[in-house]
This record gives structure tokens, sequence and C-alpha cells, in this order.
């Protein structure tokens, strides 16, 4: 396999794996919805802990997808550049 196929390949999965990530954070936002309506028929206080707790999920999905888009931003410019 010629390297120019290799990197080709990396910046293929690279696009893959963001992807996911992204339908996984659209994923966690709608199960957080879904979580705070159905709480909120049993209360004012426990809604408001099901937000908090909801949010809290968000960002950390947020979080993780920016570090590992960075990684792989990182990675694929060392690669294109020909380090590995």
């Amino acid at each position: 396999m010629k390297t120019s196929e290799q990197y080709s390949n990396i910046r293929e999965q690279s696009q893959n794996l963001a992807e996911s990530l992204g339908a996984l954070i659209v994923d966690a936002v709608g199960q957080s919805i879904r979580l705070v309506n159905v709480v909120s028929e049993d209360g004012l206080k426990v809604a408001a802990d099901a937000r908090n707790m909801g949010t809290a999920v968000v960002e950390g999905f947020v979080k993780a997808t920016l570090h590992t888009v960075e990684a792989i931003a990182e990675e694929s410019a060392h690669v294109s550049e020909g380090k590995a």
C-alpha cells in the first residue's frame, strides 16, 4: 500500500470517528432531554436534579469529543508531514 493511500485511510477513519462522536453527543443530549421531561412530571426539585445531571453528562461528552478531535487533528498533521 502506498504512503498516500495510508494517509487517505487514516483521514477517512478519523472522519468516521468524528462523525460517530457527533452522533453519540446527539444521542446523549436527546436522552438527557427525555430524562428531564419524564422526571419533571414527578416534581420540580427532581426535575432540577435531572437537568443538572443531564447537563453534566453533555458537558462530559463535549469535553471528551473536543479532546479526541484535537488529538485526531494533531495526529493527522503529523501523519501528513510524514511523521509517525
